[in-house]
């Protein structure tokens, strides 16, 4: 065990994606807990949130529902093979409303 880094990075229906999350993961660290924090329900088709790290996902998304408010807690538990940013990949179509926030525990 070592120290353990929150990252929190809150993100809208309009937001720019990708969007950085942690500027630059170091190598062996753990990715350990994502919570998404959905705050307004997006709307449109299909808004969907992944978690990316080295243009790998870390979580796709699919255990987050951005049409619903609440807190969704993904524990990946993902070990960093590169020093590399973690991102924020935003999609869906025809979305006027939507607002969370991501945070991203991990441990060096």
């Amino acid at each position: 065990g070592g120290s353990v880094t929150i990252a929190p990075s809150p993100f809208a229906y309009n937001s720019s994606s990708p969007d950085e999350l942690v500027a630059s993961l170091p190598t062996d660290a753990v990715i350990t807990k994502i919570t998404i924090v959905v705050t307004t329900a997006f709307d449109g088709t299909g808004p969907n949130v992944a978690i990316t790290h080295n243009n790998v996902d870390v979580d796709d998304g699919a255990r987050s529902d951005l049409e619903s408010t609440g807190v969704y807690i993904i524990d990946p538990y993902y070990i960093a093979g590169a020093s590399d940013a973690v991102e924020i990949v935003i999609s869906g179509t025809g979305m006027t409303a939507g607002a969370a926030i991501a945070y991203v525990e991990y441990t060096i």
